[in-house]
């Protein structure tokens, strides 16, 4: 059974589709890169997989249960839930809510504090928006490290990123989401190239 299922889901922010009948799976102990152009869906995916937003059509399934409005409003369910599932956001200070320490850190200081935040829950998944966005080389190989470790002691981690280099230091199993919303095999030859509105 894998840790996380989407069965053709679709999602649409004011009427504009934004996830557009993806099916997609991680197993446990992967680590996997959901890749594309700006606008294609991604962070939606994982806000999706986060519980942070809903699915209008399809099921998004943890570990064999649905996860929906009904499983949400079981506030015990849902923090077990949220436990498990351990989201960095993109941008580190939508995740730090003290401003003095905000106020004394860098980008790459930033991100790992969201990080070591988000770890020490112990998630069963990271999911992480962009995680070496922003970051200097040497932020880089500490995030990477990281992530290599945490897969290494049997955890899962499923990440979106512009970084190709990324993904082959990491390992990581690529799975493309194209312009329009979809799920493709491979990347096509302008995949890089395309611009558009933020995910």
């Amino acid at each position: 059974m894998p840790l996380i299922e989407l069965r053709d889901v679709v999602f649409s922010y004011a009427g504009h589709t934004v996830v557009d009948g993806v099916s997609l799976q991680v197993d446990r102990g992967e680590l996997v890169a959901l890749l594309g152009p700006n606008g294609c869906g991604k962070t939606t995916i994982m806000r999706l997989i986060n519980g942070l937003e809903l699915a209008d059509a399809g099921a998004y399934l943890f570990d064999g249960h649905v996860i929906d409005a009904a499983f949400l409003k079981d506030s015990a369910a849902a923090q077990r839930f949220h436990q498990r599932v351990g989201f960095v956001f993109q941008n580190a200070d939508a995740q730090l809510f003290c401003a003095t320490v905000g106020d004394q850190l860098s980008g790459g200081q930033k991100k790992r504090v969201a990080l070591a935040a988000v770890v020490s829950m112990n998630p069963d998944i990271l999911v992480l928006d962009e995680p070496t966005n922003g970051l200097d080389e040497d932020s880089c190989d500490i995030v990477v490290n990281f992530l290599l470790a945490y897969v290494a002691a049997g955890k899962t981690v499923l990440m979106s990123t512009h970084h190709q280099d990324l993904v082959r230091r990491l390992g990581a199993r690529a799975i493309y989401i194209d312009r329009y919303h979809h799920v493709v095999e491979a990347p096509s030859p302008s995949y890089g190239t395309e611009s558009g509105a933020t995910d």
